[in-house]
């Protein structure tokens, strides 16, 4: 696989090699060798690894781009996919995407000199892998989007090592691969300032590079379309994508207004477009043109250089004439604060130059102000719970109802988390009539519940106040469901709040792992529990065998859990896809269960696992490979075991 990374190099003096004469440089750019294969990028992890643990360099920042800044990036990137040649037919204009921006930001802030692996590239928003470019370099004090238009010229070079005909390249062309698929629709990129980065070609130890900090620039495309070709020869927009119907600078687009600038703020976006070979791929190109036709831009040129220790790229900064003072148009609108609720909390505005240029004493002053926000807390109350049953069943007591502070950063909830009022069930007396017979079960298979009622009576059948409850529910069951455990009964009223980190569910004959929901109904007095603070789970004494609703509660559960309980239970068979979620355990106890085959690989990553409680019989069908698996895994893990 081919993969074109940059290293630009701070302030130097060079000898130009094509005429021995000294020249200004102010940067270098630098391409790692690259090996053939597909356009999504691959690399050896070990070297990114150290005593198995992935390695990563210094990261100081992201750097913010801009609204300007994003719309160089795609414009300069459509200007070129616009010049192919020969002709595109079905070229599509991409667009700017924040989720392709935001994973673009995941391996920026890796620090690594080096592409994506493909796990990494996998999109969750595209569900595929995406294509990525990357660009290494050093040299300005601070980032300007001068530079993006030399990135993204480097990646359109390698047009002349592309052979359209054969799709094949003689030399490095993988970026030029990425940049001009005619099927990519979006791209995103991001920029992150680092002070090392892990360096997988030892191009960046090099003496030259001086103490300035790095900059990496990582820009993510999609959707991935693998084709025989980049693109399909012909006249453009002839051959358009269906959707695709309109046409612009000779791109396929989706509407008639879309625009394609080749200026942004003062920079030319197609600086470097033209051909500036001179002689073979490894001689020296000429000089581009300037990114700025007044104030200070830059310039670079490329060579090929395959195996050698020099570098293929250099940049130099280029001063224009002055730009005419056109001076500070006017303030832009007040942007949204940073943060929606609590403290430090801050909103931007800005203006524009009007001469197109900044940074060049044209327009003095700053171009951006920055304003406090007064936001209420991020802590705010939930809704108030239904009100608990009144203090007594007849006269005049009390009742209560709560309500729960979702917490969200340091700052507390403001006002009471319970209210109390009086309440009246009516006159005591009355006595209860006989109970009503059970209903019949629920399901026709599996587990359910049947329900009795009975009524208290007063003067009249149902208005006495008795004490106690009117009506009772049991779990029954039914058999197997086509020989398939049933989906598992509810939480409600068969688990209680033995403690305020304990939840017990034992004796309640459950057949197969309960459903774990946000909350449940206490099966003492009835009262809305929750997980908050939970650490141990207990489901000892059941008829559980199956625990296919394990994972599922471990992953709602968010990792609170500590110390999950199922003793004496029928547990026979432990499938490592019923713990896949549950890597957060510390404590699993199992003694009392029958289990006679396990996965051994189910341990391994449960990395906070410290205890295992459970039982071996003669009939266990546990082979030596097993045994040994096990022993492994134990060893691994320092487990401390309990096995009788």
């Amino acid at each position: 696989m081919r993969v074109l990374k940059y290293l630009l190099l701070s302030l130097i003096e060079a000898k130009n090699e094509g005429n021995g004469t000294k020249e200004r440089r102010d940067g270098l750019m630098y391409q790692p060798v690259r090996g053939d294969g597909d356009l999504l990028g691959a690399r050896n992890l070990n070297i990114f690894k150290r005593n198995g643990k992935p390695r990563t360099g210094g990261l100081n920042s992201i750097v913010t781009l801009t609204e300007s800044d994003k719309a160089a990036l795609v414009n300069a990137q459509n200007l070129r996919r616009a010049a192919v040649a020969p002709n595109a037919s079905n070229m599509k204009m991409v667009e700017w995407d924040e989720t392709l921006a935001a994973s673009a930001a995941v391996h920026a802030k890796r620090c690594q000199f080096a592409h994506s692996t493909p796990d990494q590239l996998y999109h969750p928003v595209y569900r595929h892998q995406i294509g990525e470019n990357l660009a290494v370099f050093r040299g300005p004090s601070k980032f300007v989007n001068d530079l993006f238009i030399w990135i993204v010229d480097g990646f359109y070079e390698e047009r002349k090592y592309y052979d359209y005909k054969t799709s094949g390249c003689t030399a490095e062309c993988g970026h030029y691969e990425v940049l001009v698929h005619a099927d990519q629709e979006r791209m995103g990129c991001a920029v992150s300032t680092c002070t090392t980065v892990v360096d997988a070609f030892k191009k960046l130890h090099r003496t030259e590079l001086g103490d300035s900090p790095f900059f990496i620039v990582v820009c993510h495309y999609a959707p991935v379309v693998l084709t025989p070709t980049l693109y399909t020869e012909g006249a453009a927009c002839t051959n358009c994508s269906p959707g695709w119907d309109f046409c612009t600078a000779g791109l396929c687009t989706q509407k008639p207004d879309n625009k394609l600038l080749t200026e942004v703020g003062g920079l030319k976006l197609d600086a470097g477009m033209e051909d500036l070979t001179v002689g073979n791929i490894y001689n020296w190109s000429k000089w581009s043109s300037c990114t700025r036709s007044c104030g200070s831009g830059i310039q670079w040129r490329f060579r090929m250089c395959q195996g050698c220790k020099g570098p293929e790229g250099e940049m130099k900064t280029c001063n224009m004439q002055q730009c005419n003072n056109e001076g500070w148009a006017n303030w832009a609108s007040w942007g949204n604060c940073s943060k929606t609720c609590g403290k430090d909390s801050t909103r931007s505005r800005k203006r524009e130059c009007a001469s197109g240029v900044y940074g060049n004493a044209v327009c003095k002053g700053v171009s951006k102000q920055f304003q406090t926000c007064s936001l209420p807390t991020c802590s705010q109350w939930a809704g108030w719970n239904a009100w608990q049953s009144c203090s007594v069943t007849c006269g005049t007591g009390t009742r209560r109802r709560t309500r729960t502070c979702e917490r969200n950063g340091n700052d507390k909830c403001i006002g009471s988390w319970s209210q109390t009022e009086l309440c009246d069930p009516g006159v005591c007396g009355g006595k209860w009539n006989d109970w009503a017979e059970w209903t019949g079960c629920s399901v026709t298979c599996g587990s359910g519940v049947q329900t009795r009622d009975r009524s208290c009576i007063g003067t009249s059948v149902g208005t006495g106040n008795c004490v106690g409850t009117g009506k009772e529910r049991r779990e029954c069951h039914e058999g197997l469901c086509n020989d398939v455990i049933r989906t598992p009964v509810s939480m409600d009223n068969a688990c209680e709040l033995a403690s305020k980190k304990v939840i017990k569910c034992d004796g309640e004959n459950f057949a197969t792992f309960p459903v774990v929901a946000a909350r449940f109904t206490d099966r003492t007095n009835g009262a809305i529990r929750q997980y908050k603070g939970i650490s141990t789970l207990n489901l000892a004494n059941n008829n559980i065998s199956s625990l296919s609703g394990l994972s599922l509660a471990c992953k709602l559960m968010k990792g609170k859990i500590d110390t999950l309980d199922l003793t004496n239970n029928k547990i026979a068979e432990l499938k490592k896809e019923d713990f896949e979620s549950c890597v957060h355990i510390k404590n699993l106890i199992l003694k009392g269960n029958p289990i006679t085959t396990f996965d051994p690989s189910i341990f391994m990553k449960m990395r906070r696992l410290e205890r295992l409680y459970l039982d071996y019989s003669d009939e266990a069908c546990w082979s030596t490979s097993d045994l040994l698996k096990f022993a492994a895994a134990a060893s691994k893990l320092k487990l401390k075991l309990q096995i009788s």
